[in-house]
């Protein structure tokens, strides 16, 4: 039957990472590894688990968005890992409350983190000074999730205001048949937008940079984000962000703070808060220093390499 081909799939699936975790705990063994990290819950965390049974050997966990994502086989990659890192205080709860009984004791929250020394500005951020283009920037792959559409409407909406501005969008498609490029390039026609709407496609860290520090503003309109590591990288930059109330995003942002928040699917506020930016030069100015000091103090990556760091400890002294 139907369920038998899918049960004998998922066992030799399961098979085949079983082999793969044998030849890691071999590589392991050689190479003098006491401990293994993995920065996934899907198979790779299959592979570390089985390389764990066969060998001994600890491992442990990084969850960067909900269990859904990462596929099956959750209880028993975390029931046999040393420990495990959350995101977002969000993302805890759910994993506490789905895998309850099956978790390891140590559980700190710590956000994968921006690398400041990649992500720093080399000339000042500079409003928007009401003349030429104002350029918003966006990145994130291209998939409903994120909300390009919502984005791109909300520039048309702002445009009609009388404000020049321009949207580039960095990402690369991950739908099959590339089917949402191919809605935006449609809803980009229908707006007749396409001298200012610009999809760069999958780019460079150095051309996020430079976009970056070219910009005026950033956007990030998902309909569902476990935290942002997109959003984090324009707050390092001095960008004044504008984003939607979902996920761990408001774990990141505060609205009027370090930000601002808008509803899901609401390409008016977004619209209304491009205008703010443009008009309020000294609002972006203050916001787009509330971002960096969020993100210097809280949200750089060597957070989570500490917090990794002390877990590993934890676990090779035998305290967890």
């Amino acid at each position: 039957t139907s369920s038998d081909l899918k049960g004998f799939s998922k066992f030799i699936r399961l098979a085949a990472m079983m082999f793969m975790g044998a030849s890691l705990a071999y590589i392991a063994r050689k190479r003098g590894w006491r401990h293994i990290h993995v920065h996934s819950c899907a198979d790779a965390a299959n592979i570390a688990m089985f390389s764990s049974i066969l060998s001994g050997i600890s491992y442990s966990l990084t969850l960067h968005g909900g269990l859904k994502d990462y596929g099956p086989n959750q209880k028993n990659k975390w029931l046999h890992a040393s420990f495990g890192v959350i995101i977002t205080k969000k993302l805890k709860m759910e994993l506490e409350s789905s895998l309850a009984g099956f978790l390891p004791k140590y559980l700190p929250t710590a956000p994968m983190g921006v690398d400041l020394k990649t992500f720093n500005r080399s000339q000042p951020y500079a409003s928007w000074s009401g003349t030429g283009i104002f350029n918003i920037f966006s990145c994130g792959r291209l998939n409903p999730c994120k909300g390009h559409d919502d984005a791109i409407k909300a520039l048309a909406m702002v445009r009609e205001q009388g404000i020049n501005a321009h949207l580039t969008i960095a990402g690369q498609d991950d739908t099959s048949g590339f089917k949402y490029k191919k809605n935006l390039v449609s809803l980009i026609s229908e707006l007749k937008l396409n001298d200012y709407v610009h999809l760069l496609g999958a780019v460079s860290e150095d051309i996020i940079r430079q976009k970056l520090e070219e910009s005026h503003a950033f956007v990030l309109a998902s309909i569902n984000e476990p935290l942002g590591v997109a959003i984090m990288e324009a707050m390092a930059m001095n960008l004044p962000v504008i984003a939607t109330r979902e996920g761990g995003v408001t774990e990141l942002v505060v609205h009027n703070i370090n930000g601002l928040l808008v509803d899901v699917h609401s390409p008016e506020q977004i619209a209304s808060n491009f205008a703010m930016l443009a008009h309020d030069p000294a609002l972006a100015k203050r916001l787009g220093e509330g971002g960096y000091k969020t993100v210097s103090d809280h949200f750089h990556s060597g957070v989570s390499a500490s917090v990794i760091f002390d877990g590993v400890n934890r676990v090779l002294k035998k305290r967890i």
